[in-house]
């Protein structure tokens, strides 16, 4: 008998009401103060979270941002460029001057997140860089989440090394860039641990673009230090399907759950091939599979039967009995609902 749960990675971010367009338009002209605008993401965080639960979503993907997740990781991580050190921003403003600019220092370029509509702050890895974290944020809302959703349901959400890596500009070469960040990644894994996460969400959507593809023996050194601390890894390839030279290795990485893609880019005459190379190679048997059969990229209503189609192969002809429906992406991309569209 097959185990089905559902769970999610990322939630639209702006409020029911747009209430987050509005504050920060707000506090960016100075007519809001900082405790108004963290007070609306909290209220706008919790909602989020309290929806996805009231739906029966068993794993909740801990989501949400002021600006942009891949400048939360920045953030987090302190590999904060030279240009902003010397200008000693801190908090929030050193956040949006990263974003935004200020002093007439120049905010990190915007580029497209895969191929999205999202853009996304690009990191700027200077030179010999290592980082300075600073987790207190990132776990102030898994906390909040925590005693929102409790424990079991909240489950945190990273942007992967690699993925941060390959995203960024940089001097040196992947491989040795993404050393320099395990063990800060290692220190938080181990704290999220004692906080009793049940797992971690760990997006690599890189791993399904040609430069992830290639970066294999990065992929396993990662992987199996990252596996150590203990905590078991959901690993999100998301935002296309996997190449069929990656597959193979991509599914045998030391971790509990790999979620995939089912849906695959809109409009794109490639179709998606997810289903195919499950069919062909197979999937462990020792690890929960996350099957993106919601599409997370369009606004039209899912094509129920064929999911439940999908769904029913995987169980009762491929034979997998450990599964979790989920959207194909995060849902970031999607507004709460058309009717204020």
């Amino acid at each position: 008998m097959a185990r089905l749960t559902t769970s999610t990675f990322g939630f639209p971010r702006i409020g029911a009401k747009r209430e987050m367009k509005t504050a920060l338009e707000k506090y960016w002209a100075g007519k809001l103060k900082q405790e108004q605008l963290l007070e609306t993401s909290h209220a706008v965080q919790a909602n989020d979270w309290t929806l996805q639960a009231a739906a029966g979503i068993d794993k909740i993907g801990v989501d949400g941002t002021l600006y942009d997740q891949i400048l939360d990781t920045t953030f987090m991580l302190g590999l904060v460029p030279t240009r902003f050190k010397d200008a000693h921003f801190s908090g929030l403003d050193l956040l949006f001057a990263m974003a935004r600019g200020a002093n007439g220092i120049g905010a990190l370029d915007m580029s497209k997140y895969f191929d999205t509509n999202y853009h996304y702050m690009v990191p700027e890895l200077e030179g010999d860089f290592s980082c300075k974290p600073n987790f207190n944020p990132f776990l102030e809302r898994l906390t909040r989440a925590q005693q929102v959703l409790g424990k079991d349901k909240a489950i945190p959400l990273l942007i992967g090394p690699c993925t941060y890596v390959l995203l960024s500009k940089r001097d040196l070469p992947l491989n040795e860039a993404v050393d320099r960040l395990l063990p800060t990644y290692g220190q938080l894994l181990r704290q999220l641990h004692t906080l009793g996460c049940p797992e971690v969400q760990i997006l690599e959507p890189s791993l399904t673009t040609d430069a992830g593809a290639a970066a294999q023996a990065v992929y396993e050194s990662t992987y199996t230090q990252l596996a150590a601390v203990g905590l078991p890894i959901n690993l999100v390839c998301c935002y296309d399907d996997l190449a069929e030279s990656a597959y193979p290795w991509v599914v045998q990485l030391p971790v509990a759950a790999i979620s995939l893609d089912f849906c695959g880019v809109p409009g794109s005459a490639a179709g998606n091939t997810t289903l195919q190379l499950i069919r062909k190679f197979g999937f462990p048997s020792n690890k929960r599979l996350g099957a993106g059969l919601v599409d997370a990229r369009s606004v039209w209503a899912d094509d129920l039967p064929a999911a439940a189609a999908v769904l029913r192969e995987l169980t009762t002809t491929l034979g997998l009995t450990n599964i979790s429906v989920q959207p194909s992406t995060s849902l970031q991309h999607l507004p709460y609902t058309t009717a204020a569209e």
